[in-house]
């Protein structure tokens, strides 16, 4: 018997009228009710139906009634659990599994029956090391929103300040909440927003006597630790070492932004005639130093802008930027905002990350030091990136335990009205980099998710093969009585000021899990997929919706341009036959990418 969760998308879809053909043999009966008839559009929209067919009403209206939890979720009277604040993209909703920043496994020991209800607790007693989470929106009414399209264009992130109000609003939430120690985001190239941050939380000491908290905005903004005094492990030598951040996928530039990126950086005009993504990558190198493969050119002044945003500029000529938009598994992330599929993705990275280390060999004789994984859904994958590469990995959860390790300290120093350089002060907390010199170890590995010493994978022990083909398909559900692996999309915590269960239907649900190559290569999932395409998580452009003016994601960031999925834009499959419907296939064809030759 497939578990409710597994259905919630099924049961949206039949609630439209729409069939999933060929479901899995075992769900018709989750599919009936108990006395065998079968779901209606009025049990699915919460009407008197079976208990099965109105799961997932129940499950959003439990959601709601809990709210009030938001302000006051420690342990259930016992003693309040110490939390990680995680600033939130607006707009992006996504089924989250242990490893993801969004999910609270990642952090500590959950029980199984707990996992998907609305607000999760940590297992007690509370491990060592181990603590919660809470979230905040970077988006509210009325404000300019930190969308995934804006996170993705460094042009549009670092220095606007029309994004101040949603920040402040966020860390506003996140500072006075007593349970939150430390603060991050739950996107890497967040760190762009360090300096609109700074200012933040610069106005919420002086205009409401608040205190700071550590805080380090993505995995980026520990680049500036292998910048540091001779002697430390993290100590870049910039004669012959170099760094390889892996990225989830950024779009290559488009020319008027490379072009405008590159005369910033002091390229010439002469240089820039009939400008090409490869000559484009070649110019971000001379220029700013960043080593591009795979087209990345945007993932490239990123990083960049990051590390401006750290002061470590310094460090670009030792940095080689690669993407896994193509990583099987690993589509779903940027494409539909799906489950990414760990299993697929680390039967087949290796070549592209070997392929890197290749280059900076071969070519430009220097050894890998370390490895960066921006994207705060890789973490997952880092325990076998560990083992294969035999070099450290610094991820999402590497901010949280270090910024969390410096709380201490940083409160007994850093009182209500006290002004901080937030950003570089945590570079001067010994807590802080004795908590990055500990983690900077290839041998670490993570218990909580990812690969074991034993070589399992865990959560996703026991599958077949089909089970983890269609792992897109179902949201990561399993059948029971299997431990959880993906958490309900309808359960997604957008963070404060909006109610867990609140989420737009059409958020939760996205046909592009059917263009083939997203849930697997050369597969297609039989219908639609759990996954926030519709809305954030989705195709930013011109769109066949009438509410949609100019461009915006198929139904608006958070769905308020589509009062039901008769509204959603029809998927595109063929983007370069209709570029005025932007909900489409545009899923790059599996590849190598940027391929290095060795010579002899």
């Amino acid at each position: 018997m497939w578990t409710a969760v597994a259905v919630e998308a099924l049961l949206l879809l039949v609630g439209q009228g729409i069939a999933w053909p060929d479901p899995p043999s075992d769900l018709n009966d989750t599919l009936l009710g108990s006395e065998g008839e079968a779901c209606s559009a009025a049990d699915v929209g919460g009407g008197a139906g079976s208990a099965d067919c109105g799961q997932l009403h129940l499950m959003q209206t439990r959601a709601r009634k809990t709210m009030v939890a938001r302000e006051g979720d420690g342990a259930g009277g016992a003693s309040p659990i110490p939390e990680v604040g995680v600033l939130n993209l607006f707009g992006y909703f996504y089924p989250t599994q242990p490893g993801d920043v969004n999910d609270l496994r990642t952090y500590c020991h959950v029980k199984p029956e707990d996992v998907n209800t609305p607000f999760p607790k940590c297992a007690q007693p509370l491990a060592e090391g181990h603590f919660g989470v809470s979230f905040a929106s970077l988006g509210a009414q009325n404000v300019q929103e930190f969308t995934f399209e804006v996170s993705t264009d460094p042009a549009k992130a670092s220095s606007n300040v029309g994004l101040l109000p949603a920040v402040k609003e966020g860390l506003r939430y996140l500072l006075k909440k007593p349970e939150v120690k430390a603060i991050t985001c739950n996107v890497g190239f967040c760190a762009e927003l360090q300096p609109l941050a700074q200012r933040a939380m610069d106005e919420l000491v002086a205009e409401e006597n608040l205190a700071t908290k550590p805080a380090l905005l993505g995995s980026p903004a520990l680049l500036p630790l292998f910048h540091t005094a001779p002697g430390k492990k993290t100590a870049l030598d910039r004669q012959t070492e170099a760094i390889i951040v892996l990225t989830s996928f950024y779009p290559a530039l488009t020319t008027k932004n490379l072009l405008a990126i590159l005369t910033a950086a002091g390229a010439k005009g002469e240089e820039m005639q009939n400008m090409t993504i490869p000559k484009g990558n070649a110019l971000l190198e001379k220029h700013m130093g960043i080593m591009c493969h795979d087209h990345n050119s945007m993932a490239c002044a990123s990083v960049v802008k990051s590390l401006a945003a750290c002061n470590a500029t310094i460090l670009a000529r030792n940095i080689v930027v690669i993407g896994w938009n193509n990583a099987e598994g690993y589509v779903p992330v940027d494409s539909s905002g799906g489950f990414h599929n760990v299993n697929l993705t680390l039967e087949s990275y290796a070549p592209q990350v070997q392929n890197a280390v290749d280059y900076l060999h071969y070519a430009r004789g220097l050894k890998v030091k370390a490895i960066v994984m921006e994207s705060t859904e890789m973490p997952a994958h880092a325990n076998k990136v560990r083992m294969d590469f035999k070099v450290p990995v610094f991820d999402i959860t590497t901010v949280a335990k270090c910024v969390m390790k410096a709380a201490p300290s940083w409160a007994a120093s850093h009182p209500p009205g006290f002004k901080s350089k937030v950003f570089l002060d945590l570079y001067h907390n010994s807590d802080f980099l004795q908590c990055a010199e500990d983690l900077f170890d290839p041998l670490f590995i993570e218990p909580l998710f990812g690969t074991q010493t034993d070589g399992s994978l865990k959560f996703y022990e026991g599958l077949s093969r089909d089970e983890v083909r269609y792992l897109t398909c179902t949201g990561g559900d399993r059948p029971l009585p299997a431990t959880p692996l993906g958490r309900s999309i309808a359960l997604y915590d957008q963070g404060h000021p909006y109610p867990v269960g609140s989420l737009n239907p059409v958020c939760m649900l996205t046909a592009v899990g059917m263009c083939p190559g997203v849930a697997a290569d050369g597969f297609s999932c039989p219908g639609p997929i759990p996954g926030g395409a519709n809305c954030g998580g989705g195709g930013f452009g011109p769109q066949l919706n009438p509410r949609v003016k100019g461009v915006d994601f198929p139904c608006g960031a958070d769905g308020a341009l589509c009062a039901s999925f008769a509204d959603v834009p029809p998927l595109n499959f063929d983007p370069k036959a209709d570029k005025d419907n932007s909900n489409a296939c545009a899923i790059p064809a599996p590849s190598k990418g940027f391929t290095f030759q060795k010579t002899n």
